[in-house]
């Protein structure tokens, strides 16, 4: 709980080391980094976030297309620690994790799958990434956090990103088997890095439920694995309220229902979780641009006042997409530039860290 506290307002280095061909598990290099349009990381701009006032990093990290024979590439290992180093010499939190290693139904199975045809490969997968990575980075200290996935899912279903029946009354079979694997997927993942040695004993790792939505954490049929060094905690995004967040055109107003609807979700993690000595750490949060800065603004700070109020650690998404002159609101979650290292709203940032 002390450390999810001290993480305090986090940024999400997105669409960078995570960036890959998510139709395939096709062998790729270092090139991976830029080829979803981001400029290379820099020291200068992980050193940036940190002078703005941002006290964690998520670094997302996908591994399925950098294996040789299931050994993660030297260099892309490689690449990963040098930015966490730069990281942790800023004295950041830094957040590791398998991100879009979620298998897509492309001929060959690769990665994970939550469901039970595709389970012992996935255990097989999720087991053999994280026993490299936690070996690897065993001497860090526990300024290093590990995520054991991002947002897993039944990808190309129409139970991927919501399942009424099954949220309303479990009725759905698929959601229910799928909700059960996420929950023995975080189990492995757990069981591997407290084994890893080292530090990795005692690291604080973060799990997801499906799909990483509170919706689903609520459900009593997700469970956060047992830890016998009581280092776990709750991996949640919150893109919300979606009209207003995520959903494009939606609604540009932040409004009273949309603060009534953060109060419930950040009222229902606190009541389940925190107060139940299991830490919330927000992986992913952000507003849509929609031309309405000052209406997102009033949504940050209530959003990041609410959040550090309950005691959860709310970590900024960007993917660096800001550009809405042709009146596209899709996933404009662009804050820092990566290119000139300047923001594109400081006020926005400023509001962040007048609240945390």
């Amino acid at each position: 709980m002390q450390i999810v506290q001290a993480m305090g307002a986090g940024w999400n280095l997105g669409n960078t080391l995570d960036a890959c061909d998510e139709n395939s598990g096709k062998h790729q290099g270092l090139e991976t980094e830029t080829s979803w349009g981001m400029p290379k990381t820099t020291k200068k701009t992980i050193d940036t976030v940190a002078a703005a006032g941002f006290t964690s990093i998520r670094i997302p990290v996908s591994w399925h297309n950098h294996l040789t024979n299931g050994k993660i590439d030297v260099a892309w290992m490689a690449r990963v620690k040098e930015i966490v180093d730069w990281a942790l010499a800023d004295d950041l939190y830094v957040v590791v994790n398998i991100h879009h290693d979620t298998w897509n139904d492309s001929g060959d199975f690769w990665g994970y799958y939550p469901d039970n045809a595709h389970k012992a490969k996935s255990i097989e997968y999720v087991k053999n990434i994280w026993q490299q990575v936690a070996r690897e980075f065993a001497s860090y200290d526990q300024r290093l956090i590990f995520e054991t996935l991002n947002e897993p899912r039944l990808r190309n279903t129409s139970h991927e990103w919501w399942c009424g029946a099954f949220l309303q009354d479990d009725n759905c079979a698929q959601c229910a088997e799928a909700v059960q694997v996420v929950n023995e997927l975080n189990k492995v993942a757990l069981e591997t890095i407290r084994t890893a040695g080292g530090k990795n004993s005692t690291r604080l790792v973060i799990v997801p439920s499906y799909v990483a939505s509170p919706d689903y954490a609520f459900k009593d049929s997700f469970t956060v694995p047992n830890d016998s060094a009581n280092m776990i905690a709750l991996s949640t995004h919150m893109y919300t309220p979606n009209k207003f967040a995520m959903e494009a055109p939606g609604e540009k107003i932040f409004s009273e229902q949309h603060k009534n609807d953060l109060n419930y979700y950040f009222d229902e993690l606190n009541k389940k979780f925190v107060t139940n000595g299991i830490p919330v750490f927000i992986g992913e949060y952000g507003a849509t641009n929609k031309n309405n800065k000052d209406e997102r603004i009033k949504w940050v700070k209530f959003f990041v006042e609410n959040a550090r109020e309950k005691r959860m650690s709310p970590c900024l998404w960007d993917n660096n997409n800001y550009d809405v002159s042709n009146g596209d609101y899709e996933e404009k979650f662009g804050y820092l530039n990566r290119k000139t290292l300047a923001w594109y709203d400081k006020d926005f940032i400023d509001a962040i860290m007048s609240s945390k």
